[in-house]
């Protein structure tokens, strides 16, 4: 997918948030994938 994207010009893809406590496995996924952490603004409702 992230091949298919790319051919498409897709150059930014946000894969959410990264919980390094709750879910270590799927952060070192991300950041092993090369992302980039971002600190944004929160949203509350």
């Amino acid at each position: 997918m992230i091949r298919r994207l790319k051919a498409m010009g897709i150059e930014r893809f946000d894969l959410g948030g990264i919980d390094t406590t709750e879910n270590a496995g799927i952060a070192r996924f991300k950041l092993g994938s090369g992302a980039e952490p971002r600190t944004l603004c929160g949203t509350w409702l």
